[in-house]
């Protein structure tokens, strides 16, 4: 069956069986330990001889680091489109909107889900290198739907393309699928999480793979060393005019908090509007970043807990301000902006 063909509406039966299979692979996000080699090896070579491709040699790495460290012996290959058998069995199976399902999403932050976070956090660390990786988690959401179609509804698709990209998700992480060798990095061995999710530890790793090789994180944002390593009571509010990563300097802004701020740094109020104001710092230190920094700035006037969150330099407003900002500063602020209009 095709996309365009005819499909049903779920049961309420088949719509929570819907949510156990959403469940039973988006687990797998909390997967760690060193990779079964033996299951990796059938999986890469079912995808390969599905795409027609001859066997490949398989090198298992660690981490994402001793992956970077071997690409140089196969960058120069290209790399086959493995995910396209995912590709290919969408095509196959009718989508969950024709049956009134609505797509379910596991992190309502902006970090996004784990494999977005630890992705984004790799790219920083390694290099855009990492960003050629395919992240076998992005197709958690994909592979469940498919799942549930063929095992429950039962569709008909192309078997041979199924066997290999549910193999591939199930016990492969990141993977550099080159023509002639594929490149397949373990899961880490631990990690840590805050209560959104999202990967965080103060003062330590909050991501360690097998060969020592570790990242830093605040609340899903992916740190250097050199600040990960310190208790964030020890961040320092100069740091934010050395930073050129607007990511980061969004994490060292909630890690040092408003009243370290405004004690280390001159602060200028350019608007207020009920709760909240826009503030201005300035640079008084001889470091790069010669611009100031504009931050929203938002007082619960329950708790009186004070939140800020970096604007952009073009805001005049509050109003201007929060239009950008609101999306990370989830609903409630969304739903406070709106009010505004």
């Amino acid at each position: 069956m095709n996309q365009n063909s005819p499909s049903r509406k779920l049961t309420p039966e088949q719509e929570a069986l819907s949510i156990a299979y959403h469940k039973k692979w988006f687990d797998l996000e909390y997967s760690t330990g060193l990779t079964d080699s033996n299951k990796v090896e059938e999986s890469i070579h079912l995808a390969y001889r599905a795409l027609d491709k001859q066997k490949p040699k398989i090198v298992f790495c660690k981490s994402p680091y001793q992956a970077i460290r071997e690409l140089d012996e196969w960058k120069n290959q290209p790399m086959i489109p493995l995910m396209s058998l995912g590709w290919q069995l969408r095509s196959q199976l009718p989508r969950a909107g024709q049956m009134g399902v609505k797509r379910r999403e596991r992190a309502v932050h902006p970090e996004g889900p784990m494999g977005a976070q630890l992705r984004f956090a790799l790219i920083r660390r390694l290099g855009d290198q990492m960003a050629d990786a395919i992240t076998t988690s992005a197709w958690f959401g994909y592979t469940s739907w498919f799942d549930f179609c063929i095992s429950v509804l039962n569709y008909p698709c192309d078997l041979e393309a199924w066997e290999a990209i549910q193999s591939i998700v199930r016990y492969c992480g990141f993977i550099f699928p080159f023509e002639t060798a594929c490149l397949v990095i373990d899961r880490p061995t631990s990690f840590s999480l805050d209560e959104l999710e999202r990967f965080h530890a103060d003062s330590k790793p909050a991501v360690t793979y097998a060969d020592g090789f570790s990242l830093y994180f605040y609340h899903g944002i992916g740190l250097p060393e050199e600040y990960g390593q310190l208790p964030t009571l020890e961040w320092k509010a100069q740091w934010l005019f050395q930073e050129h990563d607007p990511r980061v300097r969004r994490a060292l802004l909630q890690g040092i908090g408003y009243e370290k701020i405004s004690e280390d740094l001159e602060v200028t109020e350019i608007d207020v509007f009920n709760e909240y104001s826009l503030l201005k710092l300035e640079n008084d230190y001889a470091i790069p970043v010669p611009l100031p920094i504009l931050l929203l700035k938002r007082t619960n006037s329950h708790s009186g807990k004070v939140e800020i969150i970096e604007a952009p330099l073009h805001s005049e407003t509050v109003c201007e301000a929060l239009a950008w900002v609101s999306k990370y500063w989830f609903i409630e602020t969304a739903e406070d902006y709106y009010s505004l209009l």
